[in-house]
């Protein structure tokens, strides 16, 4: 009983790692300031555009990102995603 609680902790702690990075690389691929679709979201952050559009909408609705005129932009307000340790 014990390991399946703890397998089943581990996966959901894997899970939010895992949002947090595509979070993060999406910050990092807007940080540049100008306006980017969600294709050139992924391309540049190497993730693909269907999981970067699910992601920029989280951020929009978040207030991270503001909807442009062409694409996502960081807001006004959103401070730059820190880049990653170097390992």
């Amino acid at each position: 009983m014990i390991d399946r609680i703890r397998e089943q902790i581990q996966q959901y702690l894997d899970q939010l790692l895992g949002e947090a990075d595509q979070l993060r690389k999406a910050l990092a691929a807007l940080a540049n300031g100008q306006a980017m679709t969600a294709s050139e979201v992924a391309a540049k952050a190497g993730l693909g555009r269907a999981t970067v559009s699910t992601t920029l909408s989280k951020l929009a609705k978040s207030g991270e990102v503001q909807k442009a005129q062409r694409g996502y932009q960081l807001a006004p307000t959103a401070s730059p995603a820190p880049s990653s340790p170097a390992k």
